[in-house]
């Protein structure tokens, strides 16, 4: 957050946060920090409240969108995912059944990734 390019902060609310404003996000970061560094999720979330032009409803999903991409980013979530949907996928006896459940969509595109490219087999 306070390293990152306003371009590498665009991608990535894009990339993991699937956020429409993601370059509008990115440069209120970037120009933000220059006065200040982020310390605090409250600043980060603060800056969105006050600066973006929308209402309050696109705002608060921005803000959920924006820190979902930070997460998953920081905590390396969609490899580690794949990494373990590989070994699950591959360990169902061929009459079993998995169950994944998802929570959003960037999750459900690795689960059925992992699931097409073990498939055996369609009768």
């Amino acid at each position: 957050m306070n390293e990152a390019s306003a371009l590498e902060l665009a991608i990535l609310f894009q990339k993991y946060g699937e956020e429409p404003a993601s370059e509008v996000v990115a440069k209120l970061i970037v120009k933000e920090r220059q006065k200040k560094k982020f310390q605090t999720t409250t600043d980060l979330s603060s800056l969105i409240f006050t600066k973006m032009s929308a209402n309050r409803e696109s705002k608060r999903k921005t803000v959920t969108r924006v820190f979902q991409a930070l997460r998953i980013a920081v905590n390396n979530e969609l490899n580690n995912m794949e990494e373990l949907m590989k070994v699950a996928v591959k360990n169902i006896a061929d009459d079993g059944i998995g169950l994944f459940i998802t929570f959003h969509s960037l999750e459900e595109n690795v689960v059925m990734d992992a699931i097409k490219s073990q498939v055996r087999y369609l009768s």
